[in-house]
């Protein structure tokens, strides 16, 4: 599974942007930024929408849920 970070560090460099645009668009410094992208941090839910949403891409692909494995039943009647 690839972590966020790598998937993070992938779409910026796909955008040709630095860290530090990067951390101006979501509002965070791109010292966090870089530790997002080393795994050693993880941003804050609102960030990580800043992020999908700049990134067109959902949340769940940032943090690496693979949503074809979840199987969601019918509720259970009591």
């Amino acid at each position: 599974m690839v972590e966020m970070g790598s998937k993070l560090r992938r779409l910026r460099k796909a955008k040709h942007m630095t860290q530090e645009e990067l951390g101006q668009v979501v509002g965070v410094s791109n010292v966090m930024i870089s530790s997002y992208e080393l795994s050693t941090r993880q941003p804050p839910y609102k960030v990580m929408i800043r992020l999908a949403r700049f990134f067109g891409v959902s949340i769940d692909y940032l943090v690496g849920i693979d949503l074809s494995l979840i199987h969601i039943s019918e509720p259970t009647r009591l």
